[in-house]
């Protein structure tokens, strides 16, 4: 099965809705945050799907979420949808990771399996793992929308939760790389294991 490694460079790639969130924010508020930070994601995946042929399920959820809620937001005038989307699509995730990650085939290599070909003890195990962070994170972001100002839960959004996330990528990594069975096909001098959700 070909596989195709992540790469640094795609890190730009989630990098750039981050970015025009922060710079949408800043010249007219949450609205045209989300806009600029939803349709970027959306032409993302358009140029990525067009470039390799391929879907992932993880972010087409990611999209969706974000989408229905900016939507949600628009029509009722209300950005408490902007900043409870990351805990719903969080809570979503870290639950069916959790739960599913018993299953015949665990959620994780569902998501994951055309960038990495591991052993079903490893995708249990990063399952199980995602899962409890996902949840970690949606009540992360629901206490921090809730305490701190508007402004302050942007940046953490932007600046923290990112760091945050490719901190526990990088705890995750050993687990992965131990659990690789093509490692000479799986693995490049570039290659990460990249989720995020």
């Amino acid at each position: 099965m070909k596989t195709y490694p992540i790469k640094w460079l795609s890190f730009l790639a989630e990098l750039i809705p981050l970015i025009l969130f922060f710079v949408g924010f800043n010249l007219s508020g949450l609205y045209l945050a989300a806009t600029l930070s939803v349709t970027a994601g959306i032409l993302i995946f358009l140029i990525t799907w067009y470039r390799e042929n391929r879907v992932s399920g993880f972010i087409i959820i990611s999209i969706l979420f974000s989408l229905v809620f900016l939507i949600l937001a628009m029509v009722l005038k209300e950005t408490l949808f902007i900043k409870v989307q990351p805990s719903v699509s969080n809570l979503f995730f870290g639950v069916i990771l959790i739960f599913g990650h018993t299953g015949k085939t665990p959620v994780m290599k569902r998501f994951f399996s055309a960038q990495f070909q591991l052993t079903e003890a490893t995708w249990r195990s990063l399952s199980l793992r995602w899962g409890w962070f996902f949840l970690l994170m949606a009540a992360a972001n629901e206490m921090a929308w809730r305490w701190l100002s508007e402004t302050n839960w942007m940046m953490i959004k932007v600046f923290v939760f990112p760091i945050i996330t490719l901190s526990f990528m990088a705890f995750l990594w050993p687990l992965t790389k131990r659990g690789l069975l093509n490692p000479t096909d799986d693995m490049g001098e570039d290659s990460v294991n990249a989720s995020q959700p």
